[in-house]
């Protein structure tokens, strides 16, 4: 086979050969279908088979097609696997007038009529090239849209995929519409409590305080964005009854879900400025943002669920340990004590012996929230054992008799408000703190201490019953 040389290429075709992967000429033997082509790039003895099928033919030892044009005393291969049928029909063209040149330049002796046909039939062959080559090139203008498409979801993916925490997440999915939108605002919320909070915003015409209000989930397109689950396009505001907008600069928007976590909005101050193709770009996006969060969030309730107590939603003792080192670390650092209290309830066995463990767990939660509520913001809670709670109190030294004091007052309280309760709320209590100077026990001595004074505690209260 011989591999097509520059000098032969039919006028027009030079800057379209990058489309091909080979372009071979063969000389034709004869004008059988089964014409046997000899091969240079073969053995002298070697040979190989073709069958032509109209525009295609096809190896019989290596299958493949390829577009095929006979041209004089030869034919063309192009291989025709990744071409339109537009491109080729455009190549065909070409070709044809290759013939007609070659064979004019061939023939000297045409006569006025036979140079007339000629000149007609490449008016109208030169026309179709027109025409085709803005086909052609349309095909290649989308194919090349198509690729950096593609190649900016695979980079928007990746981006998202790598955050760590919702608030990167937010900040890239901002980031990311920027590229592919022509907006001026653009606002993600999320829903809590029943209302829109503003995570993330590009604001050019309203002010921070403007995008930072909240809305309620169910007000104008955004509302009813969240709740069909459906994107909005909008050409133009001043026709949609649903849109309220708070300023005449917007003419146009898109309203789009992220998932079932909230909304993203983005708004221009021209009419029509979005498509249905920047709707799709924007859904992609969204789809990747509302997995991401979905994750962040289950990855936050399998975390959360190992560190806190199913029943009471305090802490659990596994969380104890990581605790008690963090606050060594930081009263040897500031010099201050840390103290601990030490609760176990009292009658709950009687309680479930008497109504069940339903109303003994209902008497756990009863304590856990009066325990929470009285804690101050610093103070930890931990559900200590099965009806013993411990609370850590940090930068606390001899005043944490007064907070015991405070909480056997908010019990006593408790249960004169709920007289008509099947229990009543009855602990024993001790307390104990730990100073990294004065204190020669560790952490863990000075708890058992605590813990030890509930006991005493508890004692002292069973012999006065």
């Amino acid at each position: 086979m011989f591999i097509i040389q520059q000098d032969f290429i039919p006028f027009g075709l030079s800057d379209d050969l990058q489309h091909f992967s080979k372009l071979i000429w063969v000389p034709r033997f004869s004008a059988n279908e089964n014409d046997t082509i000899a091969s240079r790039n073969l053995t002298s003895k070697s040979k190989t088979t073709f069958l032509v099928y109209q525009n295609f033919i096809c190896n019989k030892i290596f299958p493949r097609k390829f577009l095929v044009f006979t041209v004089l005393n030869g034919y063309f291969f192009i291989p025709a696997e990744k071409h339109s049928n537009s491109f080729y029909e455009y190549i065909n063209l070409h070709y044809r007038l290759t013939i007609i040149f070659m064979r004019s330049s061939k023939t000297n002796k045409l006569n006025n009529k036979t140079k007339q046909e000629l000149l007609q039939e490449i008016d109208l062959l030169q026309s179709k090239i027109s025409k085709l080559e803005v086909s052609v090139k349309d095909e290649i203008s989308t194919i090349e849209k198509s690729k950096q498409k593609i190649e900016w979801l695979h980079k928007t993916a990746h981006n998202i995929a790598s955050c760590e925490t919702e608030e990167e997440v937010y900040r890239i999915t901002v980031l990311e519409a920027r590229e592919i939108l022509d907006f001026t605002d653009c606002t993600l919320d999320i829903v809590e409590n029943d209302k829109f909070v503003v995570k993330a915003k590009i604001a050019h015409t309203f002010s921070e305080e403007e995008w930072s209000r909240e809305m309620e989930i169910d007000e104008g397109i955004a509302g009813k964005t969240f709740r069909t689950g459906k994107t909005y396009l909008i050409s133009d505001l001043a026709r949609e009854s649903n849109a309220k907008p708070s300023s005449k600069e917007i003419k146009s928007a898109i309203s789009a879900p992220i998932g079932r976590l909230g909304i993203f909005q983005v708004i221009s101050n021209r009419i029509n400025a979005f498509s249905e193709e920047d709707v799709q770009m924007l859904e992609l996006l969204l789809g990747h943002t509302a997995e991401k969060l979905n994750r962040i969030q289950l990855q936050k309730e399998i975390r959360n669920q190992a560190i806190h107590d199913p029943l009471t939603g305090v802490y659990n003792r596994h969380y104890l340990h990581k605790i008690l080192k963090q606050e060594e670390k930081r009263s040897k650092r500031y010099n201050r004590s840390v103290a601990f209290v030490v609760i176990d309830l009292n009658g709950l066995k009687k309680v479930n012996d008497h109504y069940g463990h339903k109303i003994g767990d209902d008497m756990i939660k009863t304590v856990a929230d009066l325990l929470i509520k009285e804690a101050r913001q610093t103070d930890i809670v931990f559900r200590y054992g099965g009806d013993e709670f411990l609370i850590v109190l940090p930068e606390t030294g001899e005043e944490v008799e007064i907070i015991r004091e405070r909480i056997k007052i908010r019990v006593e309280q408790w249960n004169k408000l709920n007289p008509e309760s099947l229990f009543e709320v009855s602990f024993a209590i001790g307390s104990a703190y730990w100073n990294p100077q004065k204190s020669e026990l560790s952490i863990e001595d000075t708890i058992a201490i605590a813990d030890e004074k509930m006991y005493e505690n508890k004692r002292n209260t069973l012999d006065l019953n």
